[in-house]
């Protein structure tokens, strides 16, 4: 791995040669001390401060940290360790909340465009309400990582009861649950078309 002097004369060079780096600039902008800002050194936040945290001095404060999500489920925070050689490995440490950018938020679903052919839908039933799959944390999560272009919509009627949609626009697939709380020990009947999620 190249040490700090390497990374920050490479730096400079590729700005001036890109002409990013103009003569007058140059002595000003070797002068800050790049061994800063490569990656063996983070900034972490201590009492309000920001301060440099060097990886062999603290390999547990040298982590990266990411907010996660698709387009099913919004919330997961990812932390990973980077190896001498720039492979990660992480695991999810939390929950978070985030708002995407604009393309990073995938195609919009809409029940009335990517809803179809429910006369030749497949039917089942289930006796597990929604809100212990799609509701709970854990097995939102899982959903999102099985199908991470699924989209949840739900759809309210006047009498309490609701139907579940999960669309991925992606690949065509669909899947509705009808959910009548007037019946909470008897089936709520599922409807689904499509591939997605299958084996």
């Amino acid at each position: 791995m190249a040490d700090a002097a390497e990374l920050s004369a490479r730096l400079v060079a590729e700005l001036t040669e890109a002409g990013d780096l103009t003569p007058d600039w140059r002595p000003v902008f070797e002068a800050v001390p790049r061994h800063r800002f490569v990656p063996d050194t983070v900034w972490v936040q201590d009492g309000g401060r920001l301060v440099p945290v060097d990886r062999v001095d603290d390999e547990a404060a040298w982590r990266v940290l990411v907010p996660w999500t698709t387009d099913f489920h919004n919330g997961a925070l990812v932390s990973f360790v980077v190896a001498e050689n720039g492979d990660m490995r992480g695991r999810i440490v939390g929950n978070v909340a985030f708002m995407r950018l604009r393309d990073q938020r995938g195609k919009r679903a809409s029940i009335a465009h990517d809803v179809h052919d429910l006369a030749g839908a497949r039917r089942s039933f289930t006796r597990t309400h929604p809100y212990g799959v799609l509701g709970e944390y854990d097995a939102s999560l899982a959903i999102g990582l099985k199908v991470p272009r699924c989209k949840l919509i739900v759809q309210h009627d006047d009498n309490g009861s609701y139907t579940v949609w999960l669309i991925d626009p992606w690949s065509d697939s669909w899947a509705g649950l009808d959910y009548e709380p007037v019946r909470r020990s008897s089936r709520s009947a599922n409807r689904a078309s499509g591939t997605c999620g299958r084996e």
